[in-house]
């Protein structure tokens, strides 16, 4: 896969990511330890909101955003990829949500 995780996240000053493929299996990744186990954790927390959506008839899922003590995540599907970034600081929130709708374009390259 040729997507330079390392010059996005520089770019958006994430602290990680992941691109994993449908069957959980990681593709790619940066600053990520035990990629197999968060590829893994990445699609089923996927799967299940988007479960968790249908079942509530709330919609098609579109992104996953998490809060955690100590920053927040997003993930995204694009076609047969799941994208998961990680940022320690807050305030990054508003350039990783632009900065992640550009893997659409960047996957469909691949």
């Amino acid at each position: 896969m040729n997507i330079n995780l390392e010059e996005i996240t520089n770019e958006v000053g994430a602290d990680a990511c992941i691109i994993t493929d449908l069957e959980g299996n990681p593709v790619n990744q940066i600053n990520i330890a035990f990629p197999e186990n968060i590829a893994l954790m990445t699609e089923m927390a996927y799967s299940m909101c988007k479960g968790l959506s249908e079942d509530l008839n709330n919609g098609e899922l579109e992104q996953l955003i998490t809060k955690t003590s100590k920053g927040i995540i997003i993930i995204n599907k694009f076609g047969d990829y799941i994208v998961l970034i990680l940022s320690n600081d807050f305030s990054k929130l508003g350039i990783l949500l632009k900065k992640i709708k550009t893997f659409e374009t960047l996957l469909r390259k691949e």
